[in-house]
């Protein structure tokens, strides 16, 4: 089984006061263009959203068609603790393509690439690691992501707000 993961359970505070996954892009939250991208995926068979911070907001603004939402109560622990909690939902996965619930612009066409990719690869952006990563179960090679998520999620986060206050401007 292929499975989808997106995690959207950070608060966000570097986006400034309101959840940054609820920020609009084109009329649409920025988490709901990332699940219908991941959900119109048909090699991934299932694709859960790990949700922690703004949980409750986010559920009731987002449509998550065969998304399936799942609360990490550790999200306040950090991404580990998100990925972890993820990962550990899908036991029977023998891929995992993990993006970030704040990726608004990745395609369907760069996730299905990497369905067929083996796991340990990723998305690399002008030499620089991103997501799309590909992985299985094993800690060993979640470890071995977890600089590059990190990474990832901050220039992430630097992206939307200067797209956001380019938006604005």
């Amino acid at each position: 089984m292929i499975a989808g993961l997106v995690l959207a359970a950070g608060e966000g505070t570097r986006f400034g006061p309101d959840p940054k996954l609820l920020a609009e892009i084109s009329g649409q939250p920025v988490l709901q263009r990332v699940l219908e991208t991941m959900t119109r995926v048909r090699s991934l068979d299932r694709v859960v959203v790990v949700l922690g911070a703004h949980a409750e907001e986010i559920l009731s603004r987002v449509r998550f068609g065969r998304a399936e939402p799942l609360i990490c109560v550790r999200w306040h622990e950090g991404q580990s603790a998100s990925l972890q909690c993820g990962v550990g939902a899908l036991p029977e996965a023998a891929k995992i393509i993990l993006t970030l619930g704040d990726q608004p612009l990745i395609t369907t066409q760069l996730v299905e690439r990497f369905t067929r990719e083996p796991p340990g690869s990723r998305a690399a952006y002008h030499g620089n690691p991103g997501h799309p990563v590909v992985s299985n179960t094993t800690t060993e090679a979640w470890l071995s992501l977890g600089v590059i998520v990190l990474f990832a999620a901050a220039f992430i986060a630097l992206a939307i707000r200067m797209f956001k206050r380019s938006a604005v401007s």
